[in-house]
């Protein structure tokens, strides 16, 4: 690996941001959704809501990292959920998605309201029949997060499923949906603003072997809106550093980093990049190291109170 990270002394350049999200409200009509089966969908003062028949309510839109919240209220032995990253919008089921369920008594209570059937159970039970209760569902990259009424009850990885519509479902019962909305896009644009401090610096070859890129590395990026800078040094290797500062903008998926890097003028260039973004404390940069592999470089904010 040694001659494979030397040239890395001054050059990890620009870094690409993905899964880039817009602030949007779901519940305000039916206009953003397609319908599967017979349940009778209807909205009405800002609650969406069936209570016969069965079927979906699936988003026209495609989503891959987001924040979804939601408030639902389920009729009493109401079996309902709320599926993401459906690999086929014709076809819903907890096979082809992740559905989080709402379902109180479901015969098997490792897939009962607030977890993700099949996937992970709740990490504790919570009644939810006949009231208003808050979903707050996170997908980034492989991460998946679960909160119902403020309290996690599904915390874990799974990189199944990309990308996909949402989908509300009744398959009995009576359920309604109110305030939905979702961030998945250019939120994460102001997301990024800020401060950030180095937590690691990862060189993977793709072959199995990850090493730092020095021992004892350090720095911050900061993120104005449409530019940064970056400085990273090395204690143990005082002359390997990383440093530069540019315009950036973000384009569909991804941000374009027009760089110029102060240890070499020659470097001023353009670099797509792209971020794993747990949380708005956390992120993940991520570009190509050699033939196969990825430079991770994790960050935390200086201010992380947000």
């Amino acid at each position: 690996m040694g001659k494979k990270i030397s040239w890395l002394n001054n050059v990890i350049l620009g870094f690409l941001f993905s899964g880039v999200l817009i602030g949007s409200s779901l519940a305000s009509d039916l206009n953003g959704w397609n319908t599967l089966g017979n349940a009778n969908w209807r909205q009405s003062n800002g609650i969406i809501e069936a209570s016969s028949g069965s079927g979906f309510l699936v988003s026209k839109r495609l989503y891959r990292d987001f924040e979804l919240k939601l408030e639902f209220r389920s009729g009493k032995n109401t079996n309902s959920g709320v599926f993401i990253r459906c690999s086929n919008p014709q076809e819903v089921s907890d096979s082809s998605c992740y559905e989080v369920n709402i379902f109180d008594h479901r015969p098997d209570p490792s897939g009962r309201t607030g977890g993700i059937v099949n996937l992970a159970s709740p990490k504790l039970s919570i009644n939810t029949e006949e009231k208003w209760n808050s979903y707050e569902i996170s997908a980034h990259a492989g991460h998946l997060t679960v909160r119902l009424n403020g309290v996690v009850t599904v915390d874990t990885l799974d990189d199944r499923l990309k990308e996909g519509p949402i989908a509300l479902q009744l398959a009995s019962g009576k359920i309604e949906f109110r305030n939905i909305s979702i961030r998945s896009g250019r939120d994460l644009a102001r997301d990024i603003v800020g401060v950030w401090d180095l937590k690691s610096f990862s060189l993977d070859d793709g072959n199995g072997n990850v090493e730092p890129w020095c021992e004892g590395s350090f720095g911050s990026i900061l993120y104005f809106q449409n530019y940064m800078s970056v400085s990273i040094n090395c204690i143990s290797q005082p002359g390997k550093k990383v440093f530069y500062s540019g315009p950036y903008e973000v384009n569909g998926a991804t941000v374009v980093h027009k760089v110029k890097n102060y240890g070499d003028e020659k470097l001023h260039r353009v670099f797509r990049r792209k971020i794993e973004m747990l949380d708005v404390n956390h992120l993940d940069l991520v570009g190509p190291f050699g033939d196969k592999g990825k430079v991770i470089v994790s960050w935390k904010r200086r201010d992380s109170s947000r």
